[in-house]
């Protein structure tokens, strides 16, 4: 059994510092996870070039944009885990 709890941790801490799909990973979705690893580290990428060129003023957009990508990430695993049951509990570690 996997937790629950653990796998919307795991995506949503590291998410923020640019690092999502471990959650998935995690969850056993390894290939989604992974996916979306890659495609989040090169939207960093982009984000970083996009801010250094505009002189630090793409934040106001590409951190709320981070932010969102994040949540949407952790409901969408929280909707996967509920479809799962019986793979997943929910008890505190």
């Amino acid at each position: 059994m996997k937790n629950k709890i653990t796998a919307l941790i795991v995506e949503a801490l590291p998410g923020l510092f640019g690092f999502m799909g471990l959650g998935w990973i995690y969850a056993g979705c390894t290939r989604r996870g992974f996916w979306l690893l890659g495609i989040v580290l090169l939207w960093n990428l982009g984000e970083a070039a996009l801010v250094a060129v505009t002189g630090g003023l793409a934040c106001c957009i590409t951190l709320p944009l981070n932010i969102i990508m994040v949540g949407t990430s952790v409901a969408f695993l929280n909707n996967y885990i509920e479809q799962h049951p019986q793979t997943f509990s929910c008890s505190i570690p």
